[in-house]
């Protein structure tokens, strides 16, 4: 019985994700207070490195002994990796963008930056809609999460479509929503050691922190500071209190 109203939680969960991609043109939650589409990115990025920083760097953190433990001896410092994996995140998402950005300012096919650029984030939304099988049922720490990837994803959606416009319209979403549901269906078929959860969760911490970034810097995309403040400033002390 708890496992069956665990999966019909995350499958809500997942089913939310899939809709941030399928109908993020149309969602736009802070329109009802005067935020317009820039402002809500840069909330969202806000809300995304208050996630990092307040929720999955203390899981990051608390990893550590189990991992070295793991390793055992053969890997001195072997704890260590968990940060390792997550520099990777931070480092290999920012060349996915570099390389993007070089591609379309030397003339490469406009489908195949899309679609390089697709691809590297649909291994990072089926990382994290895997990731939701490790949420407790229900609870106010799988709506938080849930919030707050829902939030990220939009602003990845909006993201993506500034950056490659009808053609992830056509097709780019679709293949995201996918790796939300194959991500969420493996996390139901397949466990994970707790070694492998925490480098994935090390990995999706440097991913989001740098990818909310690309998303917020004001001399490439036109961010806003306030707005950006609201978001980390509100969803870390929630998190803080709860």
């Amino acid at each position: 019985m708890i496992e069956q109203v665990h999966t019909l939680h995350t499958g809500a969960a997942a089913f939310a994700y899939v809709l941030c991609f399928v109908a993020g043109r149309r969602l736009r939650p802070l329109r009802s207070l005067g935020c317009d589409h820039r402002c809500a990115m840069s909330f969202g990025a806000g809300v995304s490195i208050a996630y990092v920083f307040v929720q999955l760097m203390p899981e990051i953190h608390a990893s550590q002994a189990m991992f070295a433990a793991a390793m055992g001896p053969s890997l001195p410092r072997g704890g260590e990796a968990v940060y390792l994996v997550s520099l990777a995140g931070f480092v290999g998402y920012y060349g996915l963008d570099r390389f993007r950005a070089t591609e379309q300012e030397t003339g490469g096919t406009a489908a195949g930056s899309h679609w390089m650029h697709v691809g590297g984030f649909a291994v990072y939304v089926a990382l994290m809609a895997y990731l939701l099988g490790e949420e407790e049922a229900g609870g106010i720490a799988l709506a938080m999460t849930v919030a707050a990837t829902a939030v990220h994803f939009l602003a990845v959606d909006h993201f993506l479509r500034e950056e490659h416009g009808a053609l992830y319209d056509r097709r780019g979403r679709f293949v995201l929503a996918g790796a939300t549901v194959a991500g969420w269906a493996l996390g139901l078929v397949h466990s994970f050691p707790d070694e492998a959860i925490a480098l994935f969760i090390a990995f999706i911490s440097g991913a989001v922190t740098i990818n909310s970034a690309l998303m917020e810097l004001p001399n490439r995309n036109g961010g806003r500071y306030l707005p950006f403040l609201a978001g980390a400033t509100a969803y870390g002390l929630l998190l803080a209190l709860i």
